[in-house]
């Protein structure tokens, strides 16, 4: 756009009518171009908000607790139900008899961030290798031993023919 508010190329040739020059910014049709407003302040923090975000942390950490529990829940037949299949398959090493997700929040509800085993025990009171002792005692034979595996947030449990 030049002075006299006609809208001009390079060049200085008229390529658009006369638009209204005291408007600070036009496009290249000499439509005047509006600025955006700006997004608006973020609501302060509340302590019903501390509260709220606290208690679903609460929650998650009450609810990683029963899974981690029943590990050693599974009842005797369904685990007799997975080590027949597990015999089918022809016994193969670290198979796995069971899997459940369990990933600790960025922050747990004390404070403290954790690394998996370390929220596991602080959730729970025991250790992966404890919960999976509760299910080991359920088998007789000293033939089968059952483990555990981190995988990325999901425990499996695995069991050997020794």
């Amino acid at each position: 756009m030049d002075a006299s508010g006609e809208v001009v190329d390079v060049s200085g040739e008229v390529v658009g009518e006369v638009v209204d020059a005291s408007a600070p910014f036009v496009d290249a049709s000499g439509n005047p171009l509006v600025a955006p407003s700006p997004a608006p302040a973020p609501a302060p923090v509340t302590i019903a908000d501390i509260l709220a975000a606290r208690e679903l942390i609460l929650q998650k950490e009450t609810a990683d607790k029963a899974r981690l529990d029943a590990i050693g829940g599974i009842s005797a037949d369904t685990l007799r139900t997975a080590l027949i299949q597990w015999g089918v398959l022809g016994f193969p090493n670290a198979w796995v008899l069971h899997t459940l997700t369990v990933t600790p929040p960025q922050i747990c509800s004390d404070s403290v961030v954790r690394s998996l085993e370390d929220y596991i025990q602080f959730v729970s009171g025991k250790t992966i290798g404890e919960h999976v002792a509760v299910l080991q005692e359920k088998v007789a034979s000293e033939d089968i031993t059952l483990g555990f595996a981190n995988l990325s947030g999901s425990i499996a449990v695995t069991v050997t023919r020794t």
